[in-house]
């Protein structure tokens, strides 16, 4: 039986990218809604996601910019609560297509309870982000109860795909990856210069770790501690 999939698209001044993300997911069969956040943008997201968006597709305006996980956290929260699955998907994504949903939903209807979808780096990188870990990606479908069991502290930054991976793992969920072939993302040196975007990497990476740190000395129940 398919799934009730319902897709939420956070976005920070993505325009010139969000619309062919949203495109993609309007044209896949197997979602039921998508919704664009825009979290605070100060140029032209909102209209450019209407504008290439269909009439399951609405845009959530957020102000002033709360960050990544909020931003996620207020899309699912104004979401029915009849859906079996949320899917999460980056604005930014390049060579994105509807067949890549398709065989990220495929493998939810399989009954995995969180599928990640895993973006097309070289061949060396495409085997460390399995074997090396954690997945990190935004490109998911989780199952309610994953959703319905993670602590507020944790939809904040990078804490939130910590966090899914962590409830999902030690609560008896199933994951499946989905290599996404031919799908990657505007790398963040190119958005906000080289040292910013360093910085921002390595201010992932510290979060990342933190982030972890506090879930197993808490059992899963805070991200930060």
């Amino acid at each position: 039986m398919r799934l009730a999939v319902d897709a939420v698209v956070p976005a920070h001044n993505e325009a010139g990218r969000i619309g062919r993300v949203v495109s993609a997911l309007g044209a896949s069969p197997c979602l039921r809604s998508i919704t664009v956040v825009d979290d605070g943008s100060t140029d032209t997201t909102a209209t450019e996601a209407e504008a290439a968006g269909q009439a399951r597709v609405r845009v959530l305006r957020l102000q002033p910019n709360r960050g990544k996980g909020e931003a996620m956290l207020a899309a699912v929260q104004s979401l029915p609560r009849d859906g079996s699955s949320v899917a999460f998907f980056d604005a930014d994504l390049v060579g994105f297509q509807p067949r890549h949903v398709h065989k990220m939903c495929a493998l939810a209807d399989l009954g995995y309870d969180m599928v990640c979808g895993l973006r097309d780096y070289n061949a060396m990188r495409n085997m460390a982000q399995v074997a090396l870990g954690p997945i990190i990606t935004g490109e998911r479908i989780l199952r309610r109860w994953v959703l319905e069991r993670l602590p507020l502290s944790c939809w904040r930054g990078y804490n939130i795909e910590v966090a899914m991976n962590y409830t999902v793992s030690h609560q008896g969920g199933r994951t499946a990856l989905c290599f996404l072939d031919g799908v990657g993302i505007v790398d963040k040196l190119d958005k906000t210069g080289v040292v910013s975007g360093l910085a921002g990497q390595l201010k992932m990476f510290a979060q990342i770790a933190r982030t972890r740190r506090a879930l197993e000395a808490t059992h899963g129940k805070v991200c930060a501690i």
